[in-house]
């Protein structure tokens, strides 16, 4: 159910659908996507990204930034192991490529 006063964002391509809300800190996305979808256009600060509970070992998360280039290409390890990385670093734009499974918290300032 949406909440009033948040964005909720929908992509749906061949049965996959992303729920991204980006008007909150951390930015949550949810669902499973092999498309690249938009996340945010902004210029912003990430501090933190959290892959929550990937589901599978073999797994595979990919974030690239507004113009393509790779942020963050990470494989779940251990099914249902939470990892942090940090980027503390200035982005113009956020994409996910691919969300195998979990949810990813993005933490930005």
């Amino acid at each position: 159910m949406a909440t009033p006063g948040r964005r909720y964002s929908f992509s749906a391509k061949a049965a996959a659908l992303l729920i991204i809300l980006n008007e909150v800190n951390p930015i949550v996305i949810t669902g499973a996507t092999e498309f690249s979808t938009d996340v945010l256009a902004n210029l912003v600060f990430i501090k933190l990204v959290r892959w929550y509970r990937p589901a599978t070992a073999g797994h595979l998360l990919s974030l690239t930034d507004g113009g393509g280039k790779l942020l963050l290409k990470d494989y779940c390890v251990t099914a249902n192991k939470s990892k942090n990385t940090e980027l503390n670093t200035k982005f113009r734009g956020i994409a996910c490529d691919d969300l195998d499974s979990g949810e990813v918290h993005i933490y930005i300032r």
